[in-house]
C-alpha cells in the first residue's frame, strides 16, 4: 500500500494532496504505470507519456480520495483507458494510412469519381491535422473515431456540449475555408 511506503505520510498530507506525498506515489507507481501500459500499448515513449498523463491527472484531484485503494483503482483505470485509447487511436490512424495507401496503389484502377472522392477523403484528413488543436481533437473524435458528445466530453474533459457543439463547429468552418481557398469544396 502506499500508505507503508511513505515516511512524510499523514493524515493532513493525504487530505490536502501535498506535493511530499504527491511525490513518493509519483516515485512509487511511475515505473509500475509504465509497466502496466506498455503491456497494451507496446510502445515504450507513449507508455512513459501514458504514465505521466494519469499522474499528472492524479495531481489535480488526489485531495478528493480518502484511501489508497481509490489512489491506486484511479491510476489504474485511468492508465488502462488511455492505453485502450491510444490503441484504437493508432488503429484508425493504421486504417486510414492503409485506406491512402491502397489509393496511391491502385489509382490506375480507380474510376474518376472514386478517385477524386479518395483524393478529397486524404485531403479533408490532412487538413484536419492542420487545424488548431481544439478543433482538430474534436473533429478527429466526432467523425473519425465517430465518438458522440458525451464520449467526446470524457476524453477532453471539456464538460459543457454546447462549448463542444461550438468547437465542432468551428473546425467545420475552418476546414470549409481552407478547402474553398484549394478550391477543393
Amino acid at each position: 500500500m502506499l500508505e507503508e511506503q511513505h515516511d512524510c505520510h499523514s493524515g493532513q498530507e493525504f487530505r490536502t494532496g501535498g506535493k511530499c506525498f504527491f511525490t513518493k506515489i509519483y516515485n512509487s507507481e511511475y515505473d509500475k504505470l509504465t509497466r502496466f501500459s506498455f503491456q497494451i500499448v507496446q510502445d515504450s515513449m507513449e507508455a512513459e507519456d501514458i504514465a505521466a498523463e494519469t499522474l499528472t491527472k492524479l495531481s489535480k484531484i488526489l485531495k478528493n480520495f480518502d484511501s489508497d485503494k481509490g489512489i491506486l483503482a484511479f491510476l489504474y483505470t485511468t492508465a488502462r483507458n488511455a492505453s485502450y485509447n491510444f490503441v484504437k487511436q493508432r488503429n484508425i490512424h493504421n486504417a486510414v494510412k492503409l485506406k491512402i495507401d491502397r489509393v496511391s496503389i491502385n489509382e490506375a484502377e480507380l474510376g474518376a469519381e472514386e478517385l477524386n472522392k479518395a483524393k478529397l477523403i486524404a485531403t479533408i484528413h490532412e487538413e484536419i491535422t492542420k487545424l488548431p488543436e481544439k478543433e482538430r481533437l474534436v473533429l478527429q473524435l466526432f467523425y473519425i473515431e465517430g465518438l458522440n458528445y458525451q464520449q467526446i466530453s470524457e476524453r477532453t474533459g471539456v464538460q459543457n456540449f454546447e462549448t463542444l457543439r461550438s468547437t465542432k463547429s468551428r473546425g467545420l468552418s475552418h476546414l470549409r475555408r481552407i478547402l474553398s481557398e484549394k478550391q477543393i469544396a
